[in-house]
């Protein structure tokens, strides 16, 4: 989906921009993003906080007791440029790890697996790969989508995942690895991050 809203200038001459109340009939999702007049040398280039509503529904299999989420922003200001390889720079090939549910909230255990992102931004694993994992990224969007197997009552679930690559990483601080892409993936009444990080 494409949300719009309209930005505003506060006095420091950060960019607020405030998005309103967006339902699709089955829940909400509402929300601020902050747009820093500038950045220091790995700082987000984004900031502000969502609020992702989704209402009971028992005719879906994953949705079933809804949820209330809320999430800090992390992302990026400047789109790609198609063809473009994010996550090397101006390196031929960069190393990355797919992380799966690392907060272990919706999955029993997180699934980690690393991987190669050549230049040509067509991202491999390294072997072995388990649980089915799958990933195709878009250079003209930056948009990465995959999926992997969740065993539910001895049975291989396919969940799917998405999210986008930054146009530049993200540090977090605290000696945690720097993020270069976020997504999300459902499982019950639960929305589990998807984090691609540099080694």
């Amino acid at each position: 989906e494409v949300i719009s809203a309209t930005a505003g200038v506060v006095d420091s001459g950060d960019g607020n921009w405030v998005m309103p109340v967006y339902s699709t009939g089955n829940g909400i999702l509402t929300g601020e993003i902050v747009i820093p007049k500038a950045t220091t040398s790995g700082a987000a280039e984004l900031s502000g906080t969502m609020e992702w509503l989704r209402k009971p529904s028992a005719s879906s299999e994953v949705l079933a007791s809804g949820f209330l989420k809320r999430s800090n922003i992390a992302g990026a200001r400047f789109s790609s440029v198609a063809g473009s390889s994010l996550i090397s720079g101006n390196s031929t090939t960069a190393n990355f790890t797919l992380g799966i549910d690392p907060q272990k909230r919706a999955l029993v255990s997180a699934i980690v697996q690393k991987g190669i992102w050549p230049a040509n931004n067509t991202p491999s694993f390294i072997q072995p790969v388990g649980s089915g994992l799958k990933m195709t990224f878009s250079s003209a969007t930056s948009n990465f989508n995959g999926s992997f197997n969740r065993t539910i009552n001895g049975s291989a679930i396919p969940t799917s995942f998405q999210g986008v690559m930054f146009s530049k990483p993200v540090s977090l601080g605290n000696g945690q690895p720097t993020i270069r892409g976020a997504g999300y993936f459902l499982s019950g009444n639960l929305s589990a991050p998807v984090q691609i990080t540099a080694p």
